[in-house]
């Protein structure tokens, strides 16, 4: 008889996939805010 390691439910993969991406998303809209940002501040005083 052969013991199979349990396989990791469907939905904590979605809760993965989802902190990584909302990662992602927060660290462009934290950091990258000032690259779009400045930019209109000199263009429109």
């Amino acid at each position: 008889m052969r013991l199979s390691r349990p396989r990791i439910f469907y939905g904590w993969w979605m809760v993965i996939g989802g902190a990584v991406a909302l990662a992602i998303h927060g660290g462009a809209i934290h950091y990258g805010f000032s690259a779009y940002f400045n930019p209109l501040i000199d263009e429109f005083h």
